[in-house]
């Protein structure tokens, strides 16, 4: 095990402070349209309304945040060594309860795992996030566990201009 993952490891069983998500119809409707969804019962505003499978992969109503605040993402930032560039590498989303407009969740987040690969590009370290939203009625409506990569930075330096 490397220095660096020994370092990340101990971030592991890391719990973020809780944040809660209010689930809105426009923004149902607006994540529907966006991925270009047709089925009605993600588009029409009625008491039937449903947040469809992969709504907490896009923004998503964060209570009392900025619109900069890293917790929308993910509430625990685990520092990475020097040089070293990140990118979200999976998602797996287990959906439990239906979600409706008014609903109003609890995300509990806490750091599951870190591990270490060679790639063809050279290490990788890898970090799992679990997220567990508890709705107003105390039941778990979804369980998001994440995946982030990262690895050095390339030799090679881009210039945007």
């Amino acid at each position: 095990m490397s220095r660096e993952l020994d370092a990340i490891k101990k971030y592991i069983g890391t719990e973020a402070v809780t944040t809660q998500h209010y689930i809105d119809a426009g923004s149902i409707k607006f994540y529907a349209e966006s991925i270009l969804d047709p089925d009605p019962r993600y588009r029409e505003i009625s008491d039937e309304m449903l947040a469809p499978p992969c709504y907490y992969g896009s923004a998503t109503g964060v209570r009392n945040a900025a619109a900069d605040d890293p917790r929308i993402l993910a509430g625990i930032s685990v520092p990475m060594p020097a040089g070293w560039v990140g990118m979200n590498a999976a998602d797996d989303f287990e959906m439990l309860e239906d979600m409706h407009p008014g609903d109003l969740l609890t995300c509990h987040e806490k750091i599951t795992d870190a591990y270490e690969k060679q790639g063809k590009s050279g290490r990788l370290i890898f970090v799992l996030r679990e997220k567990k939203y508890i709705n107003q009625r105390g039941k778990v409506a979804l369980i998001r566990r994440m995946t982030t990569v990262s690895r050095p930075a390339s030799k090679e330096v881009v210039k945007h201009e």
